[in-house]
């Protein structure tokens, strides 16, 4: 069974949510995951680079994480990985490596024209992870390649860097 948990098809203009059901409108959503601890779905927000949470017990959509400007202002705020690691660690220990792997799987199996666009979150679930991405060992070296000088940071040269180790990395996995 499919139904609609939010939205109605209207491009919303919010930044803040708070509407219950169809009556709050949504803007581009491009994703889902669903965290069954919580009872919560998470929605990444393309037209406002924002991730929404809706919460399926009351029916409530709020924005979860972003203020809705596209920038990268990662550098020197410890806030969102503080939020990011006591979210993953404590309330849904699953919901980063499933969003990791659905971006993977884009990458790899997807006709994904916008890899590039997919860099940035990649990499910050990679970094905020303190543990190994789970990988059989085939697959290995084709993750090590993928790291392969990049730096524990969000920067510029070091995105740019891990974008072009994922297009390698893209490369290297479908032709094996």
């Amino acid at each position: 069974m499919v139904r609609t948990l939010a939205g109605n098809g209207t491009k919303g203009s919010d930044y803040k949510g708070g509407g219950k059901g169809t009556t709050q409108l949504l803007n581009s959503p491009w994703d889902v995951c669903y965290e069954p601890v919580n009872e919560k779905v998470y929605i990444a927000m393309a037209g406002q680079h924002q991730i929404w949470e809706h919460n399926t017990l009351d029916g409530v959509t709020i924005a979860f994480s972003g203020d809705g400007y596209e920038r990268n202002l990662n550098g020197s705020s410890v806030t969102f990985f503080e939020i990011c690691k006591s979210l993953w660690n404590v309330d849904c220990p699953s919901l980063f490596p499933e969003i990791l792997k659905t971006l993977f799987e884009i990458v790899l199996f997807e006709d994904c024209g916008n890899q590039w666009s997919l860099n940035r979150p990649m990499l910050s679930l990679i970094l905020i992870s303190e543990q190994p991405v789970d990988q059989p060992q085939r697959l290995s070296l084709c993750f090590d390649k993928l790291m392969a000088d990049v730096t524990r940071s969000l920067d510029a040269k070091n995105s740019d860097r891990f974008t072009q180790n994922l297009t390698v990395f893209r490369h290297e996995i479908r032709v094996k």
